[in-house]
């Protein structure tokens, strides 16, 4: 089954450092994904970036069928909004992308995911349909409670809701998803996500409603009863591994010994925004990706 990916990533050096932590990113795709196939890999950039990215990256274009999209082309009424930062609009993005991507379904990466293990795209997309992996309602509670009011539906916090990224996610229902909140109060998509933002008239604005990009997608499937027809899900990690790290007391105490030769679920998240310095996770990770 093809399978495309996208990644949004900004140029920057210091905080974070995540365009440093998204080589990482690289090297275990090309150390582990021989025999992952990506119909196209999107990253998505600020226009003023694209260019030191594209050098930046390269050496993984020669394995890797990259394409370099400026981010204002697919989220024009996103951009000069105030209080639209990075998160929100990485989120955007990754719905975005569904207008251009070719594939029947595409992967979501953040510069934090690393793959650890050798997959195929068959073991992502079985019998046509891809790996979900759950996560109940109430880790989050507040993103599944906002999406269902933007939706307008029971948002039914009794039962289970999608993980995170990375995530697969089926192309034309995305494509639905924003047809259907363009279609609601007659704006675009976007401006009806980004409602409690500045930049709409006042009269417009409203309390600010949390939402992501996989809780509205969750809950537009779910609500058509199609999710078995395009996911196989699960309830245990088949995607996100549970020795990925969340903190930095997670990292100081983290052997990837374990996450790289015991367990078996294919991706790993070292989170970005905890601020762990670039060289610290460099050297836990040569080891395992060299």
């Amino acid at each position: 089954m093809n399978l495309s990916a996208v990644l949004p990533l900004k140029f920057e050096k210091g905080k974070t450092n995540s365009f440093e932590q998204c080589k990482l990113l690289f090297q275990s795709l090309l150390k582990f994904g021989q025999n992952l196939h990506f119909e196209e890999f999107l990253v998505v950039t600020p226009k003023q970036d694209m260019a030191s990215i594209e050098q930046e990256l390269e050496l993984y274009s020669a394995h890797l069928p990259l394409r370099f999209i400026d981010e204002k082309n697919l989220i024009p009424d996103a951009m000069n909004r105030k209080g639209v930062g990075g998160w929100r609009k990485q989120q955007l993005i990754k719905l975005a992308v569904s207008s251009i991507v070719r594939s029947t379904y595409y992967i979501t990466f953040d510069a934090d995911v690393l793959l650890k293990n050798t997959i195929s795209n068959e073991d992502l997309i079985i019998n046509g349909k891809a790996l979900l992996q759950h996560q109940h309602k109430s880790v989050r509670p507040l993103w599944w409670k906002g999406s269902a009011e933007i939706l307008k539906v029971d948002p039914e916090m009794d039962t289970l809701g999608m993980n995170v990224t990375p995530a697969i996610l089926h192309t034309q229902t995305v494509q639905n998803l924003k047809n259907h909140l363009s279609q609601m109060e007659g704006r675009t998509w976007i401006n009806q996500l980004l409602l409690s933002y500045h930049g709409l008239p006042k009269s417009l604005w409203k309390k600010s409603i949390p939402w992501t990009e996989y809780s509205l997608y969750y809950l537009f499937l779910s609500n058509l009863g199609k999710l078995e027809e395009v996911h196989q899900l699960a309830k245990k990690p088949v995607l996100v591994s549970s020795k990925s790290v969340w903190s930095t007391v997670d990292f100081d105490q983290w052997d990837p010994t374990i996450a790289f030769q015991q367990d078996k679920v294919p991706f790993l998240v070292v989170q970005s925004n905890k601020q762990i310095p670039i060289e610290n996770l460099r050297d836990k990770l040569s080891p395992y990706l060299n």
